[in-house]
């Protein structure tokens, strides 16, 4: 049986300051047969760049309102304060908000957050330039689909059966045929993981609709949070 994971799985993997990151890391460890679709490692990379580049930009500003003539614990203090003020007001961001201040917590002063300045801006890309190797460091076996025609085209045919299926965005349909593609092309079953709730019931309604060829061979597992 094929195991796959959702891009929400991956990203908490990605960041320790994640709230899910203890389950993200628990379930990949345990996984057996692995295997990533293109499609949510892409969406990974690009969710964690755009994320952490906006909680860092949104924490410099906030930062940069803090007196520079302040106490370096004082100063320590009020970032903390800052960051929470951000995070109760973009709790999408909470996890990479966490994950800036992690970055940040040596600093005692204005002088040492400007120099931290390059380090912050690059922190970014690094993170998903290692992706593979984080999740590799908890699953050696982990495997990264590569579509083929073969997959292209059968992609296509079920993605015009659910033509008029409802998900909250594009990406999630494509995915979830990826899914049913995937369970075609290696005549396996597969189990997809995923902490979003409202994509795996979307998902299990649509496939009542498939026919048996289909809907027998996947599941879709909703992950506690923690």
């Amino acid at each position: 049986m094929i195991n796959s994971i959702d891009s929400n799985v991956v990203i908490a993997v990605a960041n320790p300051m994640d709230y899910s990151h203890k389950t993200a890391v628990k379930s990949v460890q345990e996984l057996e047969e692995l295997m990533i679709l293109l499609n949510v490692f892409t969406e990974s990379k690009a969710t964690i760049l755009k994320k952490y580049n906006k909680a860092l930009a949104k924490s410099l500003v906030e930062i940069r309102k803090i007196k520079a003539e302040r106490s370096s614990i004082l100063f320590g203090k009020l970032v903390v304060q800052s960051l929470e003020k951000i995070k109760k007001n973009n709790s999408e961001l909470e996890g990479f908000i966490d994950l800036v201040y992690s970055q940040l917590r040596t600093c005692e002063n204005q002088q040492d957050i400007a120099s931290s300045i390059s380090r912050l801006n690059v922190f970014g890309t690094a993170l998903i330039k290692s992706l593979v190797e984080i999740l590799r460091n908890e699953n050696s076996d982990i495997e990264f689909y590569e579509p083929t025609d073969e997959f292209n085209e059968m992609h296509l045919t079920i993605y015009n059966m659910i033509a008029g299926a409802y998900f909250q965005d594009r990406n999630d349909k494509v995915i979830y045929v990826d899914c049913m593609t995937l369970t075609q092309i290696e005549n396996k079953p597969l189990t997809f993981h995923t902490f979003d709730d409202e994509f795996c019931k979307t998902a299990k309604s649509t496939t009542k609709a498939l026919p048996q060829k289909y809907s027998k061979l996947v599941e879709f597992n909703k992950l506690k949070t923690k």
